[in-house]
C-alpha cells in the first residue's frame, strides 16, 4: 500500500510537472509572438530553470532595442546550460550588437570550440574576425563553413570580392577552389559580378580547366558578350585560331568544331545536311543539301568572328548551286551581335539551279560599339508558308580583309595585335 501511495504521487507530481512546463512554454511563446515582457517574465517565473525561457526574453530586449538588458539574460541562460554552441551564439551577436566587439569574439570563439564542426560557428567566427581587420585569419574559419555548407560560397566570395575590388585574379587566389565544381561556380560568380568594361583575366582564372570546361566557358562568356575574353580562351580550344580571321574559310578541316568562333551548324534546321567534301580541283568545301520545308528564317551555319569598331571590312566566298529550288533564295547575312543582334550587311541572293563556281563580295561596316559579328547563311521568310527548298549549295573561301580603318591608334585591340603578330 505504502509503495503504491508513492508511486501515485510520483505520477501526479510528473504530470504536474509536465503541464506547469507546457504552461510555461505557452507563455514564452505567446511572449515572443506579441513581444510582450510581462509574458516572459511570468514564463521565468514558472521554469526558472529553463535556459529557453530566458534565451525568448533576451530575444524580446534586442527586439525592443535592449542590448544591454539582453546580455544580462543571455548570461543568465547560458549559466543554466554552458556547454550550448547556440546560446553563445545569440550572446556573441548581442555583444556585437551593443559594441563589444573584442567581447564578441571571444563568444564566437567559444560556440565554435563547442561545435567545431558546424558551418554557422565557423562562419560567425570568421566574420566577426574580417570585420576587425583580421581577415586572413577570418578566411581561414570561412573556408572551413563553406566545406562544410557549400551554399555559404557566393556569401564569402561576395565579401573576399569586397575586400579586393576590380582584381578578380586576387579573389580567385584566396579563395582557393579545390574542386572543378568550386573553379566553375567561382569562375561564373567573376563574370556575373564584374563591371562591364572591367576585363577579365582569364588565363590564371582557367589555367586548370579542361578542354571541354573552356568549350562551355567561351559560350557563357558571349551571353554575357564578353567577346575578347570568349577569344582569348578559344586560342587553348581551336587549334591554330587567330583573333579577326574566319577559322576554317577553305573547310580544309573537315571537323566542324561547336564553338562560337569556328563554324557552328544550326542542326534543329530540320531537312537539311551538312558536310566537307572534296570538290572538282580536289580541294575541300562545304556542301549543303536541302530536302523540303528546312526552317526559313533559321541561321543554317555560322561562325563570330571578333572585329574592330568604326571599320571597313570586305567579305569573301564564292558559291556553286546544283538543281537548287526555292521561292527565296539562301544568302549570307552578317550581324553585329556586341549590343543587341542587329543585321549590318547582307549578301546578293546566292545561285539557284544549276551554276558554276561564283565569287561573292560583302561589305562591312562597324559602328562604334562593334566588337565581334557574326557570319551566318539563312533565307528569308517565304510567304505563303511552309517554304520548302530542295537541292545542293557548295560555299568555300570564306576570307575577312580590313579595307579600311580610322587613323585611330588601337595598340590594346586583341584584333589588331593578332594580326600584327603573324
Amino acid at each position: 500500500m505504502g509503495l503504491s501511495f508513492v508511486g501515485s504521487v510520483a505520477a501526479v507530481l510528473l504530470a504536474y510537472a509536465t503541464v506547469e512546463s507546457g504552461y510555461a512554454r505557452s507563455l514564452s511563446e505567446r511572449a515572443l509572438k506579441s513581444s510582450s515582457m510581462s509574458l516572459a517574465d511570468a514564463a521565468i517565473q514558472r521554469r526558472s530553470a529553463d535556459p529557453d525561457a530566458y534565451r525568448i526574453k533576451s530575444a524580446i530586449q534586442l527586439h525592443r532595442s535592449e542590448p544591454g538588458e539582453a546580455l544580462k539574460t543571455l548570461r543568465q541562460a547560458i549559466s543554466l546550460r554552458p556547454a550550448d554552441y547556440s546560446l553563445w551564439m545569440e550572446f556573441a551577436r548581442a555583444l556585437d550588437t551593443a559594441g563589444e566587439t573584442a567581447a564578441a569574439l571571444d563568444a564566437f570563439r567559444e560556440a565554435r570550440r563547442l561545435a567545431p564542426a558546424y558551418a554557422t560557428t565557423n562562419y560567425d567566427l570568421g566574420l566577426q574576425l574580417v570585420k576587425l581587420g583580421r581577415f586572413e585569419e577570418g578566411l581561414s574559419y570561412l573556408r572551413v563553413a563553406t566545406t562544410l555548407k557549400p551554399a555559404l560560397r557566393n556569401e564569402v566570395i561576395g565579401l573576399v570580392e569586397k575586400q579586393f575590388p576590380d582584381d578578380a585574379v586576387t579573389v580567385f587566389r584566396v579563395m582557393e577552389p579545390r574542386t572543378r565544381d568550386e573553379q566553375l561556380e567561382l569562375i561564373d560568380f567573376i563574370i556575373r559580378n564584374a563591371k562591364k568594361d572591367e576585363p577579365l583575366p582569364i588565363e590564371p582564372l582557367t589555367e586548370r580547366l579542361t578542354t571541354e570546361d573552356r568549350r562551355r566557358l567561351i559560350f557563357r562568356l558571349i551571353e554575357v558578350k564578353r567577346f575578347e575574353e570568349a577569344s582569348l580562351l578559344s586560342q587553348h580550344v581551336l587549334e591554330g585560331y587567330t583573333p579577326g580571321v574566319i577559322q576554317n574559310g577553305s573547310f580544309e578541316d573537315r571537323q566542324l568544331a561547336d564553338t562560337p568562333f569556328a563554324w557552328n551548324i544550326n542542326r534543329a534546321a530540320a531537312k537539311t545536311s551538312i558536310l566537307i567534301e572534296e570538290n572538282d580541283n580536289a580541294r575541300h568545301c562545304l556542301r549543303i543539301d536541302w530536302n523540303g520545308n528546312a526552317q526559313p528564317e533559321a541561321e543554317i551555319l555560322s561562325q563570330l568572328v571578333l572585329v574592330e569598331p568604326e571599320t571597313q571590312y570586305e567579305l569573301r566566298f564564292t558559291a556553286r548551286a546544283q538543281n537548287l529550288i526555292t521561292g527565296d533564295g539562301p544568302f549570307v547575312q552578317v550581324t553585329d551581335v556586341s549590343d543587341t543582334d542587329r543585321s549590318i550587311a547582307k549578301s546578293q541572293p546566292l545561285p539557284l539551279g544549276n551554276s558554276d563556281w561564283q565569287g561573292v563580295t560583302v561589305n562591312i561596316i562597324t559602328g562604334r560599339s562593334t566588337r565581334a559579328i557574326r557570319i551566318g547563311l539563312r533565307r528569308d521568310s517565304c510567304d505563303p508558308q511552309p517554304c520548302p527548298i530542295f537541292g545542293t549549295l557548295w560555299l568555300d573561301d570564306f576570307s575577312l580583309n580590313v579595307k579600311e580603318r580610322p587613323n585611330v591608334a588601337r595598340a590594346s585591340s586583341p584584333v589588331m595585335s593578332a594580326r600584327d603578330n603573324r
